[in-house]
């Protein structure tokens, strides 16, 4: 019975994040469904409330670390700080491909050897986005352009 249960209790969780449905004015967001999900979990027994709070105190600094990376990112975002690497990474590239993907992995990399996995992803990602964006426009070569 309690797989039925905890079946149940996932497919309801995943149904209500992909679905994400409106009550009222107010959408469901995956965080709710998810914090409904575990709240099944608890009430129902399939997870006893001595183990959610252990995993709630053995997981509370590597969320808060993850959730801080993220607020620097977005302040680096904000700042033009992608934009202004992603223009100067076009720049040197100078419309060839080859030159361009060997920067982009080369400022990954650096990223990377630098940070930890987590951090170099929220890192990473916004600046290679930028990147992207730059070299759509008329600047970069046309020979270069898919």
């Amino acid at each position: 019975m309690t797989d039925v249960t905890a079946f149940l209790i996932l497919a309801l969780t995943v149904g209500i994040s992909l679905s994400r449905p409106r009550i009222g004015m107010f959408r469901i967001h995956h965080s709710h469904a998810a914090i409904l999900g575990a709240g099944l979990c608890l009430a129902s027994g399939l997870v006893p409330a001595a183990l959610a709070v252990h995993a709630l105190r053995v997981l509370a600094r590597p969320v808060v670390t993850i959730v801080s990376l993220m607020v620097m990112t977005l302040i680096a975002e904000r700042l033009g700080l992608f934009e202004m690497l992603a223009h100067a990474i076009a720049r040197a590239a100078r419309g060839d491909g080859r030159k361009l993907f060997r920067y982009l992995f080369f400022s990954g990399a650096a990223t990377g050897a630098f940070f930890t996995n987590d951090a170099a992803v929220l890192i990473f990602t916004p600046l290679a986005y930028d990147l992207i964006e730059r070299i759509q426009t008329d600047e970069w070569a046309p020979s270069n352009k898919g």
